[in-house]
This record gives structure tokens, C-alpha cells and sequence, in this order.
């Protein structure tokens, strides 16, 4: 499995052109990169992993945010320590705040 933040094309043709016919070489999936919803205030990130968030737009323009680690998020050992929970209600409170002041 590769997740990469540039061309798939590249990948895949290389890929294929150094390990077949030792393996087979194939793409399953490919989600294009997408562009969030960002809000004043709050850090931004890229991350070289998939998101389901962009489906979620009937709404509008999606954002993504939340407590703990991408790097633990939906495996074995999944967690959210307590201090960062409390701090997602505040996060939380202030996207909606923005986001509502945003409509007028």
C-alpha cells in the first residue's frame, strides 16, 4: 500500500516496471487530494492519509478536526486522552461559533 502526496501515476508505473513479474501490481484505490474548509484561528496540516470527510459536503465546504492522534485513529490501540477531549469542546465551540458567524 503506498499513500502519497504527489502524481499516482508515477508510482504506480514504477512500481509495476520494478517488481513485476515478481508480484502483481495492483491499484485499488485512488482519492485524489482534496482542499478542506480551514478556520482563523485553528492550525492546519497536510496529511498523506484518506479522508471520508469530502463526502460528507451536502452541507457545504467540510472541515476536519477532532481529538487525538491519526496515527492511532481507527487501529487496535485507538485512544483519546481526557485532556485532549476537553479541549476538543472548546475547539468544537469555536467552529461552530465561526462557522455561524460566517452565514450572516
Amino acid at each position: 500500500m503506498f499513500r502519497i502526496t504527489g502524481p499516482a501515476d508515477q508510482v504506480l508505473e514504477r512500481a509495476r516496471r520494478e517488481l513485476e513479474p515478481m508480484v502483481a501490481v495492483e491499484e485499488v484505490l485512488r482519492v485524489p487530494p482534496v482542499r478542506l474548509h480551514t478556520i482563523d484561528g485553528f492550525r492546519t496540516e497536510v496529511f498523506p492519509f484518506t479522508t471520508d470527510v469530502p463526502l460528507l459536503d451536502r452541507w457545504g465546504t467540510p472541515l476536519l478536526f477532532g481529538p487525538g492522534s491519526f496515527l492511532t485513529a481507527h487501529t487496535d490501540d485507538e485512544h483519546v486522552a481526557i485532556a485532549d477531549l476537553a479541549a476538543a469542546v472548546d475547539g468544537y465551540m469555536r467552529i461552530a461559533t465561526a462557522c455561524l458567524a460566517s452565514r450572516t
